[in-house]
């Protein structure tokens, strides 16, 4: 009986996966376009080049463009990146 309800609840979670994984995609997307954006304000503010990237410090929080770190919901991490390069996510399949 036990193995049964294991089995169901495996079942079930694997379909929450699939059912929230283009959700997940989508947000993250979001997040990646609000860091590219703080970026841009930065270094347009800074007076930085294409090839300067910024710390997290520099984008985040009370002083930052961005009042708290974006996350990836899905659990990947993000890679701020130089200003004339995207802004990417460690799941290779939320980068545009």
């Amino acid at each position: 009986m036990l193995a049964v309800c294991a089995f169901a609840v495996l079942i079930a979670g694997c379909g929450l996966k699939e059912k929230y994984a283009g959700e997940w995609k989508d947000a993250c997307i979001a997040n990646l376009n609000e860091i590219q954006t703080a970026k841009q304000h930065w270094a347009l503010e800074k007076r930085k080049t294409e090839k300067d990237t910024p710390f997290g410090t520099d984008l985040y929080g009370t002083a930052g463009y961005v009042k708290k770190e974006p996350v990836c919901p899905a659990g990947g991490t993000y890679s701020i990146n130089a200003v004339g390069q995207k802004a990417t996510c460690s799941i290779v399949s939320h980068n545009q």
